[in-house]
């Protein structure tokens, strides 16, 4: 459950940012078939706000709930009122909590900008 939901994540991530790139440097064209590098320094990302496919407002939080190998499992994705630089970039920190059966799996704290 954990991976899909890393994959889901950074895929969407990743087209967020393209999706974002693009759009400052005013292209209306389609994107190409494969993109091997990317214009970073042209984007202007933030850590707060939202966008088709990502809410970074503080105290927004997401609760999934299902099954996990037999046993009931929630999945509490919260934005926290933090945010840390990585490299030049100022994130957001979103706290992932896994419980299964009740008890704490696991903490995960992410960085995301969009």
């Amino acid at each position: 459950m954990k991976l899909l939901y890393h994959s889901l994540i950074f895929g969407i991530f990743f087209i967020t940012l393209m999706q974002r790139c693009i759009s400052q440097r005013g292209h209306q064209s389609t994107l190409p078939i494969w993109t091997d590098s990317f214009d970073i320094e042209s984007c202007q990302l933030s850590n707060i706000g939202q966008t088709g496919y990502f809410i970074l407002n503080p105290s927004y939080q997401l609760v999934y709930e299902g099954i996990d190998a037999g046993d009931p499992a929630t999945l509490v994705i919260t934005v926290l009122n933090e945010t840390e630089k990585i490299g030049d970039i100022e994130t957001r920190v979103i706290e992932e909590r896994e419980l299964v059966n009740g008890q704490l799996l696991e903490v995960s704290r992410n960085f995301f900008a969009i």
